[in-house]
């Protein structure tokens, strides 16, 4: 039987975080997000329930201690690479097996390994992946194979968490060098497997737990406040200015028509307004307003990362004062992804390319329940690195990338850019509305601060 979302959030509630992270910190469970994770914006640790649905436990306590204090290392030892030259798959696996190595004795009553064959009883290898899984964190490949994962995790004991990020390529050209070891090794039989997952490994300890502590301290203040006092301000005269009219503009008002409400008849205070009546909303059309926003986080737009942010963190305090307005935001790199709720912020890094996922993403967020407000903001040259699509690639600028942005060929959509793109937003963007500047935040702010005036 899987225990309810009640069971799990009620636990998670006993579970102490501050004792180790020498900070305060929210723990949120979500019932959406696929995987667990932490958001820089809020600093909340964010718990996937689906994620504890999905496993095989005997305690339950057991099994959420685990994910909790799991996430609660990646916020101590984990690094943000400013680029990722491996696959994130195998960057992953191993960084999730440095950080429970390091921190295999700092928390209480959490056991990794247990935890992670208990979860593994039948695993096979399928493909070089799985046998990298079964090596490293199942620990299968034997004594050599442990010593040279042991002699990686030593070597980079000291990488931590810091919201600037790192370059550590030599680290990850550590990992894939263990890894073309590992797959190129025989491989073991089903019965090999099954026999090794009753061996209790013992494991060196690779920090003591002063140096833990000590890499602990101040973590969490590496990452920014993200505060924008300007765009603080001005949000919070629109909501007072909201506010205000909230009697005058209310969502249901009483009238001489309309709907009978029993308790207002023989009410002297009603003047006879006993009947309500849908009034005019808070927002046009009595719509919820929705702002998609398309950001691109290429690598040169880094200077700007923090301020683009700070504007998310405003939005999310709104969204959870007004009940009619939401945002989302989706990325453009050499990707496109649209982020759930609880990770909306931007991190910028390399380069850029437009496929057809962006008409896919775009098509998929307009909704016709709410008033939708489309806003896109392209720093520099768009479609600068080489796509690679259903197996085929396609040259930087080449007309397959650049085609894409006719997603944003719509009368409800914003783009900002600087005239590197205009040739091409002049050929695919005719409907909509072009803002070309070179300071890209300060014309984000003042139409994020117009649709919000004339829509709240």
């Amino acid at each position: 039987m899987k225990a309810s979302f009640k069971e799990v959030n009620n636990i998670l509630k006993t579970l102490p975080i501050s004792y180790y992270l020498k900070t305060k910190a929210r723990v949120v469970l979500s019932e959406t997000e696929e995987s667990s994770s932490i958001d820089l914006l809020t600093k909340e640790i964010i718990i996937s329930y689906p994620q504890i649905q999905r496993l095989k436990y005997k305690k339950l306590e057991s099994v959420i201690r685990t994910m909790l204090y799991h996430e609660v290392g990646h916020a101590i030892l984990t690094p943000r690479p400013y680029k990722l030259t491996i696959d994130h798959r195998i960057y992953n696996i191993f960084e999730d097996e440095r950080e429970e190595c390091i921190l295999g004795n700092y928390f209480l009553d959490v056991k990794f390994r247990d935890f992670l064959v208990e979860n593994n009883k039948n695993f096979k290898i399928k493909e070089p992946l799985d046998k990298f899984f079964y090596c490293v964190r199942l620990r299968g490949g034997g004594d050599e194979i442990n010593n040279l994962i042991n002699e990686v995790i030593n070597k980079w004991k000291y990488l931590k968490f810091s919201y600037e990020a790192q370059n550590i390529e030599d680290y990850q050209n550590d990992i894939m060098k263990l890894y073309f070891y590992i797959v190129t090794s025989q491989n073991p039989t089903q019965e090999e497997i099954k026999e090794h997952m009753s061996y209790n490994i013992k494991m060196p300890s690779f920090l003591t737990e002063e140096e833990i502590s000590g890499t602990i301290q101040g973590v969490f203040n590496s990452i920014p406040s993200f505060e924008n006092k300007g765009f603080t301000t001005k949000i919070k005269t629109i909501l007072q200015k909201r506010k205000t009219n909230l009697s005058n503009n209310a969502s249901s008002k009483r009238t001489y028509t309309g709907k009978l409400v029993p308790k207002s008849i023989n009410n002297p205070t009603t003047e006879y307004r006993w009947h309500s009546k849908k009034g005019d909303g808070f927002l046009k059309y009595h719509q919820k307003l929705k702002i998609n926003f398309f950001i691109d986080q290429s690598g040169s737009f880094k200077k700007d990362e923090t301020i683009v942010n700070s504007m998310f963190k405003e939005l999310i305090s709104v969204e959870s004062k007004i009940e009619d307005f939401e945002f989302t935001l989706t990325t453009i790199d050499t990707d496109i992804k649209t982020y759930t709720k609880n990770l909306r912020y931007i991190n910028c890094k390399g380069g850029n390319c437009l496929s057809p996922k962006l008409i896919k993403a775009f098509k998929k967020l307009q909704d016709p329940k709410c008033q939708v407000i489309n806003i896109v903001l392209l720093e520099g040259d768009i479609a600068t690195d080489t796509l690679v699509y259903e197996g085929q690639a396609y040259k930087p600028f080449s007309d397959f990338q650049t085609q894409n942005l006719s997603a944003f060929n719509s009368k409800n959509t914003i783009i900002i850019s600087d005239f590197s793109n205009k040739k091409y937003l002049d050929k695919y963007c005719i409907l909509c509305k072009k803002r070309y500047t070179f300071n890209y935040t300060k014309e984000l702010e003042k139409n994020l601060i117009t649709v919000l005036k004339v829509f709240l």
